[in-house]
């Protein structure tokens, strides 16, 4: 754990600096080779991403003032697909989850020095319904649910493991038939399920970038 919001900070301006040189690779990429069709590739995916969020909610948690960062491994396999749509199973790695907050507040009184506590954790049961066809262009909608394991209780009052539900939209820009650039929005929500003394519960909007090959 370490005092302060520096950490998590540093790992957004890090994302974000990776989104940047991302988005420039893809766009001299794209500018030398656009596909004329719908890209044939592999059912199986292997990818990385990672993200920050960039606003809270209170839809179903209540705690409003804090920051959270995380980087992933993905793995996915396409389970059903045909001209129009696919249906694809995906499971998500996280060495690094980063979350910022007063661990002695609680919601509504949570103003206070912040905190910057790691986990890690997995999302192994993930469904992405995507679009097929487009040409260069694979828009989806996506949910997984998971949990994440910090190094301290988040709050003070709650647990140290907590479950984790994910849903959002994102588009996967092909580079080569085989590679793509992932764009996207997740809604997370972070909970102890009433397992510690509280469960103020955590709704980060998300926004992340990524990039896989399939084979």
């Amino acid at each position: 754990m370490r005092s302060g919001s520096r950490a998590y900070g540093g790992l957004r301006a890090l994302l974000m600096a990776g989104a940047f040189a991302a988005v420039a690779f893809s766009s001299r990429a794209l500018a030398d080779e656009v596909p004329s069709v719908a890209p044939r590739r592999g059912p199986n995916e292997f990818g990385a991403w990672g993200g920050g969020s960039v606003a809270s909610t209170t839809m179903i948690g209540e705690w409003t003032d804090f920051g959270y960062g995380q980087a992933a491994f993905r793995y996915a396999r396409t389970l059903w697909s045909n001209d129009v749509l696919a249906l694809d199973w995906t499971v998500d790695a996280i060495p690094l989850a980063l979350l910022s907050l007063d661990r002695g507040g609680s919601p509504g009184s949570e103003g206070g020095p912040k905190d910057v506590v790691y986990g890690a954790g997995i999302a192994p049961i993930g469904l992405r319904l995507a679009c097929e066809g487009l040409t260069g262009w694979r828009p989806y909608f996506a949910t997984n649910v998971g949990f994440v394991m910090f190094e301290e209780r988040v709050p003070a009052t709650g647990t140290k493991f907590n479950y984790t539900w994910d849903f959002g939209v994102g588009v996967q820009i092909f580079v080569r038939d085989d590679q793509a650039l992932t764009l996207g929005y997740d809604w997370k929500h972070i909970s102890n399920a009433y397992s510690g003394e509280t469960n103020p519960g955590f709704d980060a909007s998300i926004l992340y970038v990524g990039y896989s090959y399939f084979r």
